[in-house]
């Protein structure tokens, strides 16, 4: 009985010197031009400021006068800044004063028209000196006893529409005698907690009072995750916020918001006449949201429809609602005659939200209709620009006679503006409004690990490694199977060719035979499909996740370079965006699509590239295939084989390298499409995927060292995980 002929060894494969130099490149190269990218983004600023100071659009005169609440001081007793007009008694912006934020959450736009304006002007020029699309928190009468004022003109979203669609000029009417949006109020009284503001309508007779209260908070922590600052309340705060959480009160009529994220607006309707009044307010929202994330992402929402940056968010009748800024129909009502908790405008890492009333003020919360409008213009081949915000309608009030009881009406509303936190959140009662799209089960539990490897003092690049061997040890056991799987495999392959040469044409009989070889090996092959079935989920929770943590946002690899300075956006190596401008491709920089890359050269895509080409090209380029050797055990093993002639063998060898040709540009089809596909993701994403290849290299590495031997020798390995562990 012949012998068997031994296995011929698998040759191992390792880094070479010139792959280490060349990464050792990349990485200087990329410190290099990242400081370049800094000189080039000051320089563009400098630009852009000068454009500011020569194109002021016209529109709004100068506000004859402007309040403040709040202070820019991150030491002082307030989160935010918030600037007033009374043109119109209304918000012009508001800055959030966290040293990790710092970050203008409302501002007064003029939208660009085309795709080189913007990327001249950095995104949607703030106006200096009026101008704007719309200030925030406009009002004005409804109803006026028999007087209802039209809504606005509707305008159907029609995605077939090209061009730059003009804004509604219907959203300034009012009821004649009524000069609420534009015209000037009179300030009673402005500090930096309270600003009051008055309107007297001599015709209608009757009297409007806006009041805007700033909350304070007792204790100042940041809008990181709470365990790396814990809230170091005295024995008076504990005892003062305890007493305050019971029931609402004139003075304090929410029970949420302890952090302090929220202003108080107050809208008081006096009747002047000697004769009863049926009024009704309307009520516009925040404007100026900010767009981060226009160029690379898109917001996840809960439905399957798509979102984009400036989104509507409600909650009516306990149901809550997200509509899509790229699909609602300006002017048309969506929720009439309901009952509302909340509605506002969702951003990608911000929002500013309308709180109805609680405890006495709980009837408030009756509204007419609730209706999505886009207050400036819309380019429809970029639409996650448009300045969308929300017309909320009161319920009519019937007013006494002046100087009865009830000749006076007072409507009392909170105004969130802070970052999306799911603890801030959760405490306004706005929890809902936060999604991680379909693997939300994912997304959540690692953004909890990746949060509290950050409390333990780490960087969030070090606290993303310690994620990645985190995730890795969870997947321990089906690596284990994978990598031994790897090695049956390359001890199976001569059979499993020989089968395919006995049975080819013949399905059943392959099929079966390669069965039974799996049988007598101990091989399945699911050792792959499971881990692939847990990486996709973790890849597309992982992408959800950073991309809209609030607490990644700005966080940078390396203090102080530009490279990677953000964790939660692409790496941003190079600024090319004036190039695509000088050859007239600024749509180039909307990043809209797969072939649209943005404004940013990344490096990290570029290297991944790499890597698969490299390891492709070193597993399969240049190198003959295994040779099909029919195991001795075979009644066809000692068989001459005088059937075959050479021509035959030449044109078998022929028709592999056409299929070995045909799968070589196949993969560098995919790897280049994944290129593409993944060259806006967030870098803290690579960092990720990077930490898990090396880890998962270290590990096949070592096992098949420590246990490829004894299972390329069919001797059953001793408990490899124990030891492994």
């Amino acid at each position: 009985m012949p012998t068997p002929s031994p296995v011929p060894p698998t040759p191992r494969k390792r880094f070479t010197p010139g792959l280490l130099l060349t990464i050792g490149f990349v990485l200087l190269l990329a410190l290099y031009l990242s400081g370049h990218a800094v000189r080039m983004r000051e320089h563009a600023r400098a630009v852009r400021d000068d454009l500011l100071r020569e194109t002021e659009p016209p529109g709004i005169p100068v506000a004859p006068t402007s309040a403040t609440l709040g202070s820019p001081d991150p030491s002082g007793p307030y989160r935010m800044c918030v600037s007033l007009t009374n043109q119109g008694a209304a918000i012009v912006g508001i800055a959030l004063n966290d040293p990790a934020l710092r970050a203008t959450l409302i501002r007064p736009e003029w939208t660009p028209v085309d795709y080189e304006q913007y990327a001249r002007f950095d995104g949607p020029t703030p106006c200096r000196h009026g101008g704007c699309d719309q200030l925030s928190f406009l009002t004005t009468f409804y109803r006026l006893d028999d007087d209802i004022l039209p809504l606005p003109r509707r305008i159907p979203n029609e995605p077939g529409k090209k061009g730059i669609l003009p804004r509604d000029a219907t959203l300034e009417r009012e009821l004649e005698g009524v000069d609420l949006r534009n015209g000037t109020w009179d300030i009673l009284e402005a500090d930096e907690e309270t600003v009051v503001f008055r309107k007297t309508l001599d015709g209608p007779a009757l009297e409007l009072r806006k009041t805007y209260r700033l909350a304070k908070h007792a204790t100042k922590h940041t809008t990181q995750h709470p365990a790396e600052h814990p809230a170091e309340h005295t024995a008076e705060h504990t005892a003062e916020h305890t007493a305050g959480r019971g029931a609402a009160t004139a003075d304090r009529p929410f029970r949420r918001g302890e952090s302090a994220y929220h202003l108080v607006l107050e809208t008081e309707i006096v009747n002047l006449a000697s004769r009863p009044r049926t009024v009704s307010l309307q009520l516009d929202g925040p404007t100026g949201l900010p767009i981060d994330g226009a160029w690379y992402t898109h917001k996840s929402g809960p439905g399957w429809s798509t979102y984009g940056l400036r989104d509507i968010v409600a909650k009516t009748n306990d149901i809550p609602e997200t509509i899509s800024g790229l699909r609602f129909e300006h002017g048309e009502p969506v929720f009439t005659d309901t009952s509302w908790d909340y509605v506002g405008v969702d951003a990608m890492y911000f929002q500013c939200t309308l709180l109805a009333g609680e405890g006495e003020n709980r009837g408030e919360n009756r509204a007419r209709a609730i209706l999505p409008i886009r207050v400036g213009r819309k380019s429809t081949l970029w639409p996650e620009l448009a300045d969308n915000t929300f017309r909320l309608i009161e319920a009519e009030r019937t007013l006494a006679p002046a100087g009865q009881p009830g000749d006076s009406h007072k409507s009392v509303y909170a105004i969130f503006a802070g970052p999306k936190s799911p603890e801030i959140l959760k405490e306004y009662g706005l929890r809902d409004t936060l999604t991680y799209g379909w693997f939300w089960f994912v997304a959540e539990p690692v953004l909890g690990i990746l949060h509290l490897f950050r409390s333990w003092g780490m960087s969030y690049g070090v606290a993303i490694f310690a994620l990645a061997v985190f995730l890795r040890l969870v997947q321990l056991p089906l690596d284990v199977k994978q990598f031994r799987g790897a090695i049956l495999m390359e001890r199976m392959r001569p059979e499993l060719d020989a089968a395919l040469e006995r049975h080819r044409g013949d399905d059943v009989r392959l099929y079966e035979a390669q069965q039974d070889i799996y049988k007598r090996y101990g091989y399945s092959p699911m050792y792959g499909c499971l881990t692939y079935a847990i990486i996709i989920p973790i890849f597309i929770g992982l992408y959800k996740a950073l991309t809209s943590d609030i607490h990644l946002f700005g966080q940078p690899l390396i203090p102080g370079v530009f490279w990677c300075g953000n964790l939660a956006a692409p790496d941003r190596l190079l600024d090319w965006s004036g190039m695509w401008n000088m050859l007239g491709l600024s749509f180039f920089n909307t990043g809209n699509g797969l072939l649209l890359l943005g404004p940013c050269l990344n490096l990290f895509p570029v290297v991944m590239l790499l890597c698969f080409i490299l390891q492709f090209t070193t597993m399969h380029g240049g190198r003959p295939g295994p040779k099909a050797v029919v195991p001795a055990s075979s009644p066809d093993a000692n068989k001459p084989d005088a059937n075959k002639p050479e021509e035959s063998e030449s044109a078998a060898s022929h028709g592999d390298n056409n299929q070995s040709t045909i799968v070589r540009i196949l993969m560098f089809t995919v790897m280049a499409y994944f290129c593409l596909a993944l060259f806006k993701i967030p870098c803290g994403l690579f960092l990720y995927y990077l930490f898990s290849m090396l880890i998962t290299y270290i590990g096949k590495t070592f096992y098949t060292r420590r246990f490829g031997p004894r299972i390329a020798s069919g001797k059953p390995a001793v408990a490899p995980l124990g030891t492994v562990l």
